[in-house]
């Protein structure tokens, strides 16, 4: 044999060594990949035993929890676990039946608040009750959730309410029941073998075996098994309740309190209701008027149950006796009421009850001092002084507020004792308001007793209308507020107190006549502090009044005095109910006040050129701020308006106008060139910063808003909805455009060498002609054609405008989408548009909600702030 022969037999004989060996691992690894299938599906199969006992034991689970009991079946609690050591503990079977509206506690089933019971015979127990306890043990272990009830999983599970007990009777530490659960479940386990799911298959299904949940004979045995030394009463502290459905449910103390509470308080809002009550439950407040004494008891005892009020309002309308405002007194304090308001304006005294007549208020006085009682106020008690026993009286330290309507006289001294002492049993009163007709003595009687209420920070004498108001702190007079008429009968008695110089607020409720302008004068030099005059002022009146204290202050200023009065406000809603107010501003550093007045006509007969406002237009006419008028407005008050605003220095910065009253002539007066309507009769009213006129042609090739620089809202409103022509709806794309932009100073002067904030006389001349941009615009009920929608909405002013309504208009998509795009799109400056109102136009009927969809998502990212409001399709 050659070389060349032998090695190639050597390789060959090699080969087939490795071919063999090779083979052997592929029988090896065929093997190992069958016995890993064998393995994989022997998995598979258990898990499906599991995921089949999983489902079984869910099944087992809900069967018990969702098995319901009437009263008579369920004597004892049915939901329980046993725990290594053979002690068993309830559970509470809390849930979506416990829930209240307003429940702030969890509504998981949760180990009852008990220490547990020792189980007597334990193997005859698990026999009887294993498959049930197995059940439990489980349901503890991995959680469960089924008609409206909620177990949590073991890890989850809050032992917070039980835990004590169990760490008493148990040694448990870390406040876990794992190891525990898991103990007992072996256990069980081992005593059933293999009816271990306590299961009985037939026909190929799977049933509950008889004891999965228990019947009611059943659960009478279980107290049979236990060792129970609290006897008399319930297992585990637990309250047996009823639900909605009639199913008994046995609850711990919190849930029985909590399902308990909901009822009662369901039952005081049937009784409140009854008695045409309005019942706050978010304040804990009840106002309600009581017809009789029966009406009265149950409202008490439903009250004294639900002791949740806090505030109480109430009137008995029926002239009670001693022994009625006994039940009263206890059932307050029953209800542990804090805060008390009751109205007296029932009590005359009933001739049954004259013998308690010198006492009848005792149980009323008593209140105060039941230690609950924080505030009191007595309405409508006439004679309360009168009777209040000699033995009523008793320290009050928790009463903070005090208020009895009965009039304390300064010639009575039955009342003033008697007022003495209530007070003096109240050192803790925060506030006071009490009766009298005559200021100054009580004023004096009451700010000398700061020793003895130290913590007294307002005090209030009121007669009538008319009322003092004192504010202290660490009993020294700070504020001092008067309210009086100079024709009140108490105004007398009041004049030693304006003439101590204490008052730092006058209100007169009446207009002053010329023969007390030597009044008004001295009580402002002798009332150095006085910063604020409120008077109601009729007619020219109100005009003579600002110039007699403009006068008066200059002269005590310009004499060397001291006058601290810095605003005066003077009201009149006489003129056929017309409201007008007028504010005088003054300053420390000039003698010139700033006056402003607002007018809303509301008369109801024509007006001339003697009328009482008319008057006003003519002396005032330049301060008017916010005019809106009505029919009455006509020709005669448009031309003492214009007259009055010559020189460019009218203040108005909101007109409503209704022009039916006016023709042309007065629909051509500067003072109201701003109000238009068209020759067809269509009607524009501004309401608030707002105009409402006939537009006249002629009218609109006006610069209207240079009139109305300071105009900030125009409310234009078309009632009859007519259609506005072209000429008007220029006169509104006018008036709702941005201002006129300054020029670029024109000067051979370097910008760097002007004064600062110096411009040329060009842009001076253009800043003279432009006016603030609007806020809120309405235009409701006009209607547009197309072409002018679009002008009138390429013109709007965005820069300001926060609120813009075309309400009742013939706006439709094509005008939304005009608007949408006309939107600055904020990378500059972010839109303050706020809203957009399109209630009752064309696009309340668009079917296409995508598309105005699409524009909203398009209208949000120009302005973020933006809502649209009024279209349905929206919401």
């Amino acid at each position: 044999m050659s070389g060349q022969e032998f090695q190639s037999a050597s390789i060959k004989e090699a080969m087939k060594g490795h071919f063999g060996s090779l083979q052997e691992e592929i029988d090896k690894n065929n093997a190992l990949q069958g016995q890993l299938l064998r393995v994989q599906q022997e998995i598979l199969e258990k898990q499906q035993q599991v995921l089949d006992r999983l489902a079984i034991m869910q099944s087992r689970i809900q069967a018990v929890l969702t098995q319901t009991y009437e009263l008579h079946e369920y004597p004892i609690p049915r939901l329980f676990i046993v725990l290594p050591k053979f002690r068993l503990f309830f559970l509470c079977e809390c849930g979506a039946h416990t829930k209240t509206e307003r429940s702030r506690i969890s509504h998981e089933i949760h180990l009852a608040k008990h220490e547990g019971y020792d189980v007597d015979r334990p193997t005859e127990f698990f026999e009887k009750y294993g498959s049930y306890v197995l059940t439990m043990m489980q349901m503890l272990k991995y959680g469960f959730a089924a008609a409206g009830i909620v177990v949590p999983p073991l890890a989850h599970f809050k032992l917070s309410d039980g835990i004590e007990a169990l760490q008493e009777n148990l040694n448990l530490a870390h406040k876990s029941i794992g190891p525990l659960v898991d103990g007992t479940i072996s256990y069980i386990e081992s005593q059933k073998g293999d009816d271990i799911d306590g299961l009985r298959v037939t026909a190929d299904r799977a049933e509950l075996n008889n004891l999965e949940v228990m019947e009611g004979a059943d659960l009478r045995q279980l107290e049979s098994y236990l060792s129970i030394r609290d006897k008399g009463r319930v297992l585990g502290n637990l309250y047996r309740v009823v639900t909605t459905d009639g199913n008994v449910k046995w609850v711990c103390i919190d849930h029985y309190r909590e399902n308990y509470r909901e009822s009662v308080m369901q039952h005081l809002r049937d009784i409140v209701a009854a008695n045409n009550g309005i019942f706050t439950e978010e304040k804990g407040k009840i106002d309600i008027k009581i017809a009789s004494g029966t009406l009265a008891k149950q409202f008490y005892e439903a009250m004294a149950k639900a002791r949740r009020i806090q505030e109480l309002d109430i009137t008995l309308q029926w002239d009670v006796t001693l022994d009625d405002l006994r039940k009263f007194a206890v059932a307050v304090g029953n209800a542990n009421i804090l805060h008390l308001t009751m109205d007296g304006v029932n009590f005359k005294g009933p001739p049954l009850d004259t013998i308690n007549r010198g006492r009848r208020y005792d149980p009323i006085l008593q209140l105060m001092s039941n230690g609950r009682i924080q505030s009191l106020n007595l309405k409508n008690f006439k004679d309360f002084y009168q009777r209040v026993g000699s033995t009523a009286f008793a320290a009050a330290p928790r009463l903070r507020i005090l208020s009895i309507d009965a009039k304390v006289s300064a010639v009575e001294q039955h009342s003033t004792s008697t007022q003495a002492k209530i007070l003096k049993t109240c050192p803790r009163l925060d506030e006071l308001s009490i009766e009298s007709d005559n200021f100054s003595n009580m004023f004096l009687v009451l700010t000398s007793k700061t020793s003895t209420l130290q913590d007294l920070k307002v005090l209030t004498i009121r007669w009538m209308d008319s009322f003092v108001t004192t504010t202290l702190s660490q009993g020294k007079i700070r504020t001092v507020v008067l309210g009086i008429s100079f024709s009140s009968p108490v105004f007398e008695s009041a004049w030693d107190l304006i003439q101590r110089g204490h008052l730092t607020t006058l209100t007169v409720q009446d207009t002053p006549k010329e023969s007390d302008n030597v009044r008004m004068e001295d009580i402002l030099r002798r009332n150095s502090k006085l910063s604020e005059i409120k008077m109601v002022c009729y007619g020219k009146r109100a005009v003579e009044i600002t110039r007699l204290i403009t006068s008066m202050r200059e002269k005590i200023i310009s004499e060397g005095g001291a006058c601290s009065l810095t605003k005066v406000e003077l009201s009149d809603n006489s003129w056929n109910d017309d409201i007008v107010k007028t504010t005088v501003e003054f300053s420390e550093n000039t003698i010139v006040p700033k006056i402003s007045t607002s007018v809303r006509m509301l008369s109801y007969v024509p007006r001339d050129k003697s009328d009482r406002l008319a008057h006003l237009f003519r002396e005032r006419g330049w301060s008017i701020g916010d005019l809106e008028t009505d029919w009455s407005f006509g020709d005669n008050l448009a031309a003492i308006l214009e007259e009055s605003s010559k020189g460019g220095n009218s203040k108005l910065t909101s007109l409503a106008l209704d022009p039916r009253s006016l023709t042309s002539d007065g629909l051509d007066r500067k003072g109201t060139e701003v109000a238009c309507t068209t020759r067809e009769g269509a009607e524009l009213r501004d309401i608030g910063e707002r105009v409402d006129r006939p537009l006249d042609a002629k009218v609109c090739e006006r610069p209207s808003r240079r009139c109305l620089p300071e105009l900030d809202t125009l409310r234009l409103f078309c009632p009859d909805k007519p259609q506005v022509a072209h000429d008007c709806a220029q006169w509104i794309a006018a008036m709702v455009s941005a201002p006129p932009q300054l020029p670029q100073p024109q000067t051979t002067t370097p910008s760097s060498q002007l004064p600062p904030g110096a411009l040329s006389s060009d842009v001076s001349s253009s800043a003279a002609e432009t006016w603030k941009s609007l806020q809120d615009i309405s235009l409701k009920g006009v209607q547009l054609e197309p072409e002018d929608w679009k002008v009138v909405l390429e013109t709007l002013d965005f820069t300001a405008l926060e609120k813009m309504s075309f309400e009742d208009t013939n706006f439709s998509l094509e005008q939304l989408e005009v608007f949408v795009n006309a939107v600055p799109d904020g990378t500059s400056l972010e839109s303050p548009l706020k809203v957009v109102q399109l209630g009752h136009t064309p696009l309340v009927k668009h079917d296409d909600a995508p598309v105005l969809q699409a524009l909203y998502v398009k209208l949000e990212k120009k302005a973020p702030l933006a809502k649209i409001e009024g279209l349905w399709q929206l919401d």
